[in-house]
């Protein structure tokens, strides 16, 4: 881990895609290609259970996940899928198949 004084902006892309972003908890929950296929099945439960969060802008989305009172099916659903990016990137990033950095 890299001290907040001593970071580039390189170090603070995203480690697990080839996007080239800044890894921030916008591109992990939203965007990150590695994750589509678990994002994809956390978005449908959310959706079905607040069916205009799937028409919501990105910055609505992200808003409505991390806002400290969120639905209780919701944090649910998150936490969830939380673990699961959390692992899936530990994996990734220790079988070398991150594709961000070398």
């Amino acid at each position: 881990m890299i001290p907040r004084q001593q970071r580039t902006s390189a170090d603070s892309r995203c480690m697990c895609c080839s996007a080239g972003v800044a890894e921030t908890v916008r591109h992990a929950l939203l965007e990150c290609s590695c994750y589509a296929d678990d994002r994809s099945e956390f978005l449908e439960r959310v959706q079905a259970a607040y069916p205009a969060f799937e028409h919501a802008s990105p910055d609505v989305k992200l808003k409505f996940l991390m806002a400290d009172v969120t639905p209780k099916e919701v944090d649910n659903f998150l936490y969830r899928f939380l673990i699961h990016l959390f692992a899936s990137r530990e994996r990734r990033l220790a079988s070398g198949l991150a594709g961000g950095r070398p």
